[in-house]
């Protein structure tokens, strides 16, 4: 079947608790991209594959917009999304990639797609193959924390994944900063507690961005679209985006977010208070959302895709991502042949030292002119 949101609702509304997939292809996250000003020139389409009575056993949302004279579909969320994977059924029996291609290139046909463009589609999850990621080239970033295993005790994991030297600093920055004043950690629970926190985070970020010259993504499309993903469906307690800050007299030091889904929290947003950096904000929250997972029982962590030090201070593993291109027409299969170059390009470059350390001084050096 290919659906509109509200066609496909009740069927993924059922299907979704029990389905194996990432928190980025929830109907809460499409629902809140689909309503935000970050999705108004999209369509929303779902394709929806059922078993032979009629059961769901694949649900997979896109986004379908015209860019470039292509008519091309993605995942929702766009770069804001680490991943990107079908739900599928846990006792369904995989489907294989030439069956999947076949399966979403008749669906292209009927919804006059040009191409489908996917980023960040896990070679594994949960142990599972994602056949999707068969019909891809490897992504540009790998997805840090692949399997960061939590214990149900925090301690135990925390002494699990630092050693005593970081275990150590960790406490010692954290003693620092309640010198200054009450130091809190909280989970927003109401809307207003989590547009504080987000305000906070768009700040803080805007700052950090323009200190390396990068160009901030948190437009004001995207901003309403993660504050959808924070506030919608909170009080029912299973927001899209779950937000958290650390505090200091009230003061949103460090905020942090993620998706989560099955059991799994995908951390998405991240950001920290350049004037309180001597105390590793950015860590110390980072510790703080891994032991509430482990207090409420979620059983894997993850940092999304990308790079950072901050990263591998807490988690080695690393899992390997491809991004898919997948041509319908004729002019489909040309934009493909640009889109691989590009793709090529971009890993060279990200995957080398050298043409990063580059690329970050040039940054560097255009923000300091920018003033």
């Amino acid at each position: 079947d290919i659906l509109d949101l509200d066609g496909a609702e009740p069927a993924w509304r059922m299907f979704e608790p029990s389905a194996v997939g990432s928190p980025y292809q929830r109907l809460a996250w499409t629902r809140a991209y689909a309503a935000s000003e970050l999705g108004r020139n999209e369509q929303v389409q779902v394709l929806l594959l059922r078993n032979a009575i009629g059961h769901p056993v694949l649900v997979l949302p896109v986004t379908v917009a015209s860019r470039m004279g292509l008519r091309i579909a993605s995942g929702v969320g766009g770069r804001h999304a680490n991943h990107l994977l079908p739900l599928v059924a846990p006792d369904a029996p995989p489907l294989e990639a030439d069956e999947l291609r076949r399966l979403l290139v008749e669906a292209g046909r009927r919804l006059e797609l040009d191409l489908y463009a996917f980023n960040h589609v896990p070679r594994h999850w949960d142990g599972r193959p994602v056949a999707l990621s068969a019909l891809g080239s490897p992504s540009a970033d790998d997805a840090y924390a692949a399997r960061l295993d939590l214990d149900p005790d925090p301690e135990a994991t925390l002494r699990r994944i630092l050693s005593r030297t970081a275990h150590r600093k960790l406490r010692k920055k954290r003693n620092a900063l309640r010198q200054l004043g009450e130091v809190r950690y909280v989970v927003a629970d109401s809307a207003e507690l989590a547009a504080e926190i987000l305000h906070s985070f768009f700040q803080q970020k805007a700052e950090r961005f323009r200190m390396q010259g990068t160009r901030d993504p948190f437009t004001a499309a995207a901003a309403d679209f993660i504050n959808r993903a924070a506030t919608e469906d909170l009080a029912e307690g299973h927001p899209a985006l779950e937000v958290s800050g650390l505090l200091v007299d009230g003061r949103v030091v460090a905020a942090f977010g993620g998706a989560v889904h099955g059991g799994r929290f995908s951390a998405m947003i991240n950001s920290f208070d350049p004037d309180f950096a001597r105390y590793s904000p950015g860590d110390q929250i980072a510790w703080e959302v891994i032991a509430h997972c482990c207090r409420v029982n979620r059983r894997v962590f993850d940092f999304g895709a990308g790079d950072g030090l901050y990263k591998r201070r807490f988690c080695q593993e690393v899992e390997e991502l491809t991004d898919v291109v997948l041509p319908v027409t004729t002019a489909g299969h040309l934009a493909k042949l640009a889109a691989d170059g590009a793709l090529a390009a971009r890993r060279h470059v990200k995957r080398s030292k050298r043409l990063m350390g580059a690329l970050r001084t040039v940054r560097r050096v255009r923000a300091r002119m920018s003033g």
